[in-house]
């Protein structure tokens, strides 16, 4: 299952690599891959941006999802924090969505951190 799950992620690698380069462009500028999702798929600069992106981060997290058997979710939301935030340097990923996955998981795990903060609260 394990081997599976990684040759299909390889698979995916190389196909995804045959739409997105250019077709006789001497040199490759990494700038510009959402430009070239963009005239592959006819979807928008924006788009190819969250698209290659997604492809970056699924490319790191299924094989580390298939190594811990999918039971480290921080360590997920670690990487994948990790991950995305080159990706907002690159320009692939627009950093008002960052800052609000950001917002999403404080909000989600703010409990948890106050409760292993304080201890438990007594409520009303």
């Amino acid at each position: 299952m394990n081997t599976k799950i990684l040759l299909l992620s390889l698979f995916f690698l190389l196909t995804i690599s045959a739409f997105v380069a250019p077709a006789r462009a001497e040199t490759f500028d990494l700038m510009e891959v959402p430009t070239y999702i963009d005239n592959q798929f006819n979807c928008g600069e924006f788009i190819g941006g969250l698209l290659a992106s997604l492809f970056i981060l699924m490319l790191t997290l299924i094989p580390l999802m298939v190594l811990t058997k999918g039971k480290q979710y921080t360590v997920y939301i670690i990487v994948a924090l990790a991950v995305l935030a080159p990706l907002v340097g690159l320009g692939w990923f627009p950093i008002w969505v960052y800052i609000i996955i950001i917002l999403a998981i404080a909000v989600g795990l703010g409990r948890q951190i106050s409760d292993a903060i304080g201890g438990v609260r007594g409520g009303f």
